[in-house]
């Protein structure tokens, strides 16, 4: 509330006349108005990053997950490229097996000379 006093004339004499205005109350309202606006722009504003944090969180553990089944089928497509590589080294060890096997059986028979050697 606030006091002032104003100078007036009433029948030619000066007179003082105080009037209180509440202007006071009506300033604490605005004011109380605007504090909650601000808070509540705040509050949305952590909202919304809050949501932002919580979606870059979801994606990251997608891309996590994504990476993680992505280097498994390379580990398991690996094994089947090193299960194909054995099956094949281990066909041509044995065709050279062969190969030396008959090698020996010619020699041994006396038909042909061989040296076997690596």
């Amino acid at each position: 509330r606030k006091t002032f006093k104003t100078l007036s004339s009433s029948q030619g004499k000066p007179k003082f006349v105080t009037s209180t205005v509440s202007v006071q109350a009506n300033f604490s309202v605005a004011q109380i108005l605007f504090r909650l606006q601000k808070q509540i722009e705040e509050t949305s504003k952590t909202d919304a990053d809050r949501m932002r944090e919580e979606m870059k969180k979801q994606r990251d553990k997608e891309r996590i997950a994504k990476q993680i089944r992505k280097g498994n089928e390379d580990e398991e497509e690996g094994e089947k490229e090193q299960q194909q590589l054995s099956e094949e080294e281990e066909e041509w060890w044995w065709d050279l097996v062969q190969i030396s096997k008959a090698e020996l059986d010619d020699a041994w028979s006396g038909e042909e000379r061989v040296e076997i050697g690596a």
